[in-house]
């Protein structure tokens, strides 16, 4: 059951991730925050992911939500 549930935590992983890329080579920012936020729900210890929120929110330009980002890595 274990193994399952890493399973499916890695395909869900893996599609959110595809969908983001997609999106911001498509330069849909918006749409790639909201995947780069539901990405650091299911693994918020993982930085990549913040990293990712913070380019996200600098190439939508908004600084303050990019500096917020990166704030919160450090708390």
């Amino acid at each position: 059951l274990r193994a399952q549930r890493h399973a499916r935590h890695d395909r869900r992983a893996q599609t959110l991730s595809e969908a983001l890329s997609r999106a911001e080579v498509e330069q849909r920012f918006g749409d790639a925050i909201a995947l780069a936020e539901q990405m650091l729900a299911h693994a918020p210890e993982a930085e990549a992911h913040h990293r990712t929120l913070i380019r996200l929110h600098y190439l939508n330009q908004d600084s303050a939500r990019a500096r917020a980002a990166f704030d919160a890595l450090f708390k």
